[in-house]
C-alpha cells in the first residue's frame, strides 16, 4: 500500500476494533439458535469510537495550531455527523413510505453525545491549560460515578443505562491521551503491552459479572469496571503503535481493516437495518455474510452522502470523486 505522510495506522485499526465490536454487540439475531451471550463488547467498541474521536478533536486543533473559528469547527462537525443520516433517511423514504421528520434529526444516542461533546472539548482544548484538562477529566469521572451512585440500580449495566455521563470522560481521555502521546508510548514493549491489554479487557467482564444482575449495594461493583476500561483503552492504543503491528498498513492484507475504519461511523448508523437471522442456517458463516453485507450498505451510504452534499452545493455530480473510498 502506499505510503501517506504523517499517516497513522493505529488510529484504522482501533476504529475497526470498533466497529466490529459495536455491530457484534447487536447480532443477538444471529446468535439466538447458538448463545445470544455472544452478542456482545459494545461497551468496548462505544469507549473505543469516542477515545479515538477525543483523540483526533487535540490532534487537529494542535495541526492547526488552536487557530480556527469554533463555528467554523462546529459546523463541519455537525454536517459529518448528521448529512450521512438525513440521506439514510431519504434512502429508507423510497423503502417505507411512513418516513418522518424524526428521521431527519440526529437521533443515534451517539450522535447527541457528540453534538454536546464537541464544544465542551472544543474550549477545553483551546484553553491549552495542562490543569484545566485534568481538572475536567477529574471532574467529569466524578459527575458520572456520582449521578450513578445516586440512581436507584437499573436493570442495564451502568454503561448502557448511563452511557450519555459514562462516555464523556472516555473522550477526555482520548484528549489526554492525544496531548502525551510521546510520554505515553515512551516504553512500548510489545509483551508488557499486549498481555496488559487482554488482562485490562477480562478483568472487565469479571467485575461486570459479579456487580450485574443485581438491586441492593453489589450493583454499584460495576463502577469498578470503569477502571479496566479505562486502562483497556490506553493499552490498546499502545497496542496499535507496536511497531510490528503498524507493519500491517504497508502490506495487502490491512486493506480490509482501512476499508472498516473508513466506513465507521457509517457501519454504526446502517446496521440496523442490515442485521437479518435469514443466513442463521450457516452459523457462523452468517456472522461474515451479515457484516459484509453492513460494510456494503455502508459504502454505498458514504457515496450517497457525498454526492447529497455535491447536489445541495450546486458543484454537479463528481462519481469518481464519490466512490472513491480514502
Amino acid at each position: 500500500m502506499t505510503a501517506i505522510k504523517n499517516y497513522n495506522p493505529a488510529f484504522d485499526i482501533m476504529k475497526c476494533i470498533a466497529a466490529i465490536m459495536i455491530t457484534n454487540s447487536h447480532f443477538t439475531p444471529l446468535y439466538k439458535d447458538f448463545n445470544t451471550s455472544f452478542a456482545t463488547l459494545g461497551v468496548h467498541g462505544n469507549a473505543l469510537f469516542f477515545f479515538v474521536s477525543g483523540f483526533l478533536l487535540f490532534s487537529s486543533l494542535q495541526r492547526k495550531n488552536y487557530n480556527i473559528s469554533f463555528s467554523i469547527w462546529y459546523q463541519k462537525k455537525v454536517k459529518r455527523l448528521w448529512i450521512p443520516i438525513i440521506v439514510l433517511a431519504l434512502l429508507t423514504g423510497f423503502l417505507k413510505p411512513d418516513i418522518t421528520w424524526y428521521n431527519f434529526m440526529p437521533t443515534p444516542w451517539f450522535v447527541k453525545c457528540f453534538l454536546v461533546s464537541f464544544p465542551i472539548i472544543f474550549f477545553i482544548i483551546r484553553s491549552k491549560k495542562d490543569y484545566v484538562l485534568w481538572t475536567c477529566l477529574v471532574l467529569s469521572l466524578s459527575l458520572s460515578i456520582g449521578i450513578i451512585l445516586f440512581t436507584p440500580p437499573q436493570s442495564l449495566s451502568i454503561f448502557h443505562k448511563f452511557h450519555y455521563f459514562c462516555y464523556f470522560p472516555i473522550m477526555l481521555l482520548g484528549v489526554t491521551v492525544s496531548k502525551y502521546n510521546s510520554v505515553i508510548l515512551r516504553k512500548n514493549k510489545p509483551f508488557h503491552t499486549i498481555v496488559s491489554t487482554l488482562v485490562s479487557f477480562i478483568a472487565y467482564f469479571l467485575i461486570m459479572k459479579i456487580g450485574k444482575g443485581w438491586s441492593n449495594s453489589m450493583y454499584y461493583t460495576q463502577l469498578f469496571a470503569y477502571i479496566p476500561l479505562l486502562l483497556f483503552l490506553v493499552f490498546t492504543y499502545k497496542m496499535s503503535n507496536l511497531a510490528k503491528i503498524k507493519k500491517l498498513a504497508h502490506t495487502k492484507y490491512f486493506f480490509p481493516v482501512k476499508i472498516i475504519a473508513t466506513l465507521t461511523f457509517e457501519i454504526y448508523i446502517i446496521q440496523h437495518l442490515i442485521i437479518t437471522d435469514k443466513f442463521n442456517a450457516v452459523f457462523p458463516l452468517n456472522i461474515i455474510i451479515v457484516f459484509a453485507l453492513i460494510t456494503i450498505a455502508a459504502y454505498i451510504l458514504k457515496v450517497a452522502t457525498v454526492l447529497f452534499e455535491q447536489t445541495i452545493l450546486d458543484k454537479g455530480w463528481d462519481i469518481k470523486s464519490a466512490l472513491k473510498l480514502f
